[in-house]
């Protein structure tokens, strides 16, 4: 009798292991900052940015150009790599990266959700593009993905121009100023960046 029970809680624990092998995907799923320096040595790159938390040693990343200083620069250009080390706010990876990134622009490091199995069980969704970061979803499962709900980045991208009522009198004719100018509507974002003191026109 008591080996049937063995057996019996044996098949029970066979039956749960697939369950527990899954990740559940929702909302907001990966970290993002941005990039303040790039240098490489050897087959390793570090990595300088704003903010290190929430990046750890072992971690995928995304880094992607998200906007150029100029135009025909190289906006959309990415790397996956991973990170060997953390030091203060320097992400040393493993990898030589592929591409070279324009600084003066925007560019991101994200932190890549990754999973054997998932099941995506909400909506996911980006961190909204701020200027500097956000606007990316990015995951890496290497089974089997499950979709039960959307993944989306609508409205999370570059963002656009916002009307101003302006208070400038006819005679000043300025076509383009700072960032909060009150003459100016905020100009709208697109793949080239526009630095905060001619953000308005």
């Amino acid at each position: 009798m008591s080996v049937r029970y063995v057996l019996l809680l044996l098949t029970a624990i066979c039956v749960a292991v697939p369950a527990w092998a899954q990740t559940t995907f929702s909302g907001t799923v990966n970290t993002a900052t941005a990039v303040t320096a790039i240098s490489t040595s050897g087959c390793q790159t570090a990595i300088g940015v704003d903010d290190a938390a929430g990046f750890a040693t072992g971690d995928r990343i995304l880094v992607i150009q998200m906007q150029d200083a100029a135009s025909g620069g190289p906006c959309g250009l990415f790397d996956l790599a991973t990170i060997a080390s953390v030091s203060g706010n320097v992400l040393t990876v493993r990898e030589r990266l592929a591409h070279t990134y324009d600084l003066s622009g925007a560019v991101q490091v994200v932190r890549v959700a990754t999973a054997t199995n998932a099941i995506v069980t909400g909506t996911i969704s980006p961190l909204p593009f701020n200027g500097r970061i956000g606007g990316v979803v990015v995951f890496e499962v290497s089974g089997t993905l499950e979709l039960r709900a959307a993944i989306t980045a609508t409205g999370a991208g570059f963002r656009g121009g916002v009307a101003a009522p302006g208070n400038a009198p006819c005679s000043i004719m300025t076509l383009i100023g700072p960032n909060g100018s009150a003459d100016l509507a905020r100009r709208g974002e697109g793949i080239v960046f526009c630095p905060p003191a001619t953000g308005s026109g």
